[in-house]
């Protein structure tokens, strides 16, 4: 991705000029333009953006359900911002000649176009104008020679044990992975081989399965998350060694939301737990399940990695939830959730959940990194919960709060470079 696809929306010049832009066009629409009582009218404006924002918040979330959490207030006050902007442009324009209503729209425009960008700077969802533009960085397909039992040389062009020098970036790939067992119809993994990986032989690594928030799906890994960059710089400082990551797709849409459980929606646990492992095991040369394989996510895939562990405790064994709920949900209304997903039966679905479990089983041989934004009030109260739950099951846990964050991708690069240093001497990887 090149020209102005690769522009950053997150930091550079782009930002700042969304900044200024937005900020004169505001001021351009403040100004009085001889109309009476303005000093009336644009409070009242300001008043009816607040309140329409907030009632439609309100449809979205709890009547609606549309949207499965609440959103922060920081988000709200963008939104109500864009809305403000607009009702100036048409309160002033009403009477206005055409070349201020032309100046009036592009004003109220480059409000908006603010307010999004600072959205989407409070989520890091989308990084480049490309991205933004639905645009994704290119993954050429899981070559043959990088499958098990196809050669004896690392991913690179070299080959570390005939004394050339060892690759400084790992391959990233994409494959589709079935599900047999499952019926799952998922869109393309994204994997990433570390630098010291060999189709075959003696030195099989590690495996981390990766899932990414929702709405979404693999590729904001890779682009938001800046998963190779993270696991190039670990490699870099063990060796080339690292482990093997399989970003899976638990949920068949950016839309989707299988709360990776086995229910009326779908059979995403099954999925996760029988044919993503097989497909691993079968395709790339790795451990074995068990100790040295480990789940994480970030949001939604933060929910999913302790669901995976507290349900395969034997399979995954290690866990990395970054920002992750208390329990998965499709709605803000438990019951809707229960209703969809389980047809009513409140006991089926709260015998599956994480805080369940670890009230009624013990995990002594999990290893588990739990991080969340500094600033993320909603998950951070959710997973100090499950924090206190885990280490009451006898879980050995490390729980960070991420500095200047919020629930955002920021957080989700943090937490995955941290949770790879905490996970480090159980893979053998020293620290």
């Amino acid at each position: 991705m090149g020209g102005v696809g690769s522009i950053s929306v997150l930091d550079g010049w782009l930002p700042v000029a969304a900044w200024l832009a937005g900020m004169a066009g505001l001021a351009f629409l403040l100004v009085p333009r001889r109309r009476r009582r303005w000093w009336l009218a644009y409070p009242l404006l300001l008043a009816v953006a607040i309140a329409g924002t907030w009632v439609l918040y309100l449809l979205l979330v709890y009547v609606w359900l549309v949207i499965s959490e609440p959103l922060p207030l920081d988000v709200l006050a963008w939104v109500a911002g864009a809305a403000f902007a607009i009702l100036l442009a048409l309160y002033a324009g009403r009477r206005a000649r055409w070349p201020w209503r032309s100046g009036a729209a592009v004003a109220a425009i480059a409000v908006v176009v603010l307010a999004g960008l600072q959205i989407n700077a409070y989520f890091g969802q989308y990084t480049t104008v490309g991205s933004l533009m639905g645009q994704q960085t290119h993954v050429p397909a899981l070559a043959a020679g990088l499958k098990r039992g196809a050669g004896t040389g690392t991913v690179g062009t070299m080959s570390a044990r005939t004394g050339a020098a060892m690759p400084r970036h790992g391959t990233v790939a994409q494959a589709p992975i079935a599900g047999p067992a499952s019926g799952f119809d998922a869109r393309n993994a994204i994997i990433y081989l570390p630098p010291a990986y060999t189709p075959n032989g003696p030195d099989r690594l590690p495996v981390l399965v990766l899932v990414a928030g929702q709405p979404g799906g693999p590729q904001r890994w890779l682009d938001a998350g800046r998963l190779a960059r993270t696991l190039d710089a670990f490699a870099a400082s063990h060796h080339g060694r690292a482990p093997v990551v399989v970003v899976a797709d638990p949920n068949g849409s950016t839309a989707g939301n299988t709360m990776c459980m086995d229910s009326h929606i779908a059979r995403a646990d099954t999925y996760l737990s029988v044919d993503v492992p097989a497909w691993i095991t079968r395709t790339l040369n790795v451990s074995d399940p068990g100790r040295g394989w480990a789940f994480g996510g970030f949001s939604f895939g933060g929910t999913c990695a302790i669901q995976m562990a507290t349900t395969h405790p034997r399979l995954y064994p290690d866990v990395i939830d970054i920002s992750g709920q208390r329990e998965p949900a499709l709605s803000v209304k438990r019951q809707d959730t229960i209703a969809r997903a389980f047809g009513g039966d409140a006991a089926a679905f709260t015998a599956r959940v994480p805080l369940t479990l670890l009230a009624h089983r013990s995990y002594p041989g999990t290893h588990a990194y739990f991080a969340v934004g500094a600033h993320d009030r909603r998950y951070g109260a959710d997973q100090d919960i499950v924090t206190a739950a885990a280490r009451s099951a006898g879980m050995h846990v490390k729980a960070v709060r991420v500095p200047g964050t919020g629930h955002s991708w920021a957080a989700a690069r943090a937490g995955l470079a941290g949770g790879l240093r905490y996970l480090a001497p159980t893979w053998g990887m020293g620290k």
